[in-house]
């Protein structure tokens, strides 16, 4: 699943290769650290400065945790966060130009989601917002059971 991540980023925003060689990069270190740790996907936080984007920070999923690699074009500052089994998650959004279907240049989509005593902050821009809305959907948002 991480070849998907890859190849959404490298296809549709247009990630430079040494971008993605820096996410190669740092699977390699989480997973050498974390013998555990098989990330699925990956989500990398982003904002739009005029008609440049900026990437922020790179969070890589499993079932039982996030690996966060914050600035992660730049430093090596990580954070590790489990994800509770079968938790209910409080899940704060923010929308611009974004119906959950489709996405323009002008889309914005922004979550803060509590897990624990952790709170990420994931934004994103343009096609950037179906990215977050399938991490949100597959890792947070729970369906209630009738």
């Amino acid at each position: 699943m991480i070849q998907e991540s890859t190849g959404f980023y490298q296809k549709r925003l247009s990630l430079p290769q040494e971008s993605l060689g820096r996410i190669e990069l740092l699977i390699g270190l989480f997973e050498k650290l974390d013998s555990s740790f098989t990330p699925e996907r990956y989500f990398i936080s982003d904002y739009l400065v005029g008609e440049e984007r900026e990437w922020k920070h790179l969070y890589l999923f499993s079932n039982q945790k996030i690996w966060i690699a914050y600035k992660f074009l730049t430093v090596y500052e990580f954070e590790q966060v489990p994800i509770p089994a079968k938790e209910a998650f409080p899940i704060q959004l923010s929308v611009k130009s974004f119906d959950f279907v489709t996405y323009n240049d002008k889309s914005r989509f922004a979550s803060t989601v509590q897990v624990g005593k952790f709170q990420l902050e994931l934004k994103a821009t343009q096609a950037n917002c179906m990215a977050l809305l399938d991490i949100l959907k597959t890792y947070f948002i729970q369906p209630i059971p009738l």
